[in-house]
């Protein structure tokens, strides 16, 4: 479980990504736990492309754009959505 408070910092690191797709669809991102915090590109990058390929959700941000600690909030909670 990872509490979520804003559409910025909590996504930074990957992982959110990661346990979210994991809970919409048990077993897509089973070791997201253990993913590399220091890996935030790569994280987001393997949650992105399963959610892609089993759950329809296109890539309208770039995981290099959704762990950007500049990243405009509005972009996304468009992706989350």
């Amino acid at each position: 479980q990872l509490p979520i408070t804003n559409f910025n910092r909590d996504w930074q690191d990957g992982k959110a990504l990661g346990a979210l797709v994991d809970n919409c669809a048990p077993g897509l991102c089973p070791d997201w736990e253990a993913w590399d915090p220091n890996q935030p590109v790569q994280n987001a990058r393997e949650a992105m492309q399963q959610a892609d390929d089993w759950l329809g959700v296109p890539q309208v941000i770039a995981p290099e754009e959704i762990v950007d600690p500049n990243v405009d909030e509005h972009s996304v909670m468009t992706y989350l959505s």
